[in-house]
């Protein structure tokens, strides 16, 4: 997912390219919102394993995941990880209750990170 990879890079413009180019294909952005959670969740677990001096392998995750999530985790202070996640949460949220139409939220929430 190439999106998360520019975003967890800091490129916020090459990330805000990529997720219009997704929207302009049709993706739904909830769909897409729920690939950068999933990513991001992957990247939390695999630093939170590492912090503690563990081998990401616990993670249950596909070798491939793990080695992607590995080198994303390195990017990112676990603390930065929570808040992405946070924001991540926020976002979906806004989206749900109506707050924000999902084009905006996505392009909020890659603003933010």
């Amino acid at each position: 997912f190439k999106t998360v990879d520019a975003i967890a890079q800091r490129n916020k413009k090459q990330a805000l390219v990529l997720i219009h180019k997704h929207l302009g294909r049709g993706d739904n952005p909830l769909y897409l919102l729920s690939m950068i959670n999933f990513q991001f969740r992957n990247i939390l677990e695999v630093k939170d394993l590492m912090e503690k001096g563990k081998s990401p392998s616990q993670a249950r995750l596909h070798p491939y995941v793990i080695q992607k999530s590995r080198g994303l985790a390195q990017k990112f202070t676990f603390e930065e990880l929570k808040k992405i996640y946070r924001k991540i949460f926020k976002a979906d949220f806004n989206i749900k209750t109506g707050k924000l139409d999902p084009e905006t939220a996505l392009d909020l929430l890659i603003a933010e990170i």
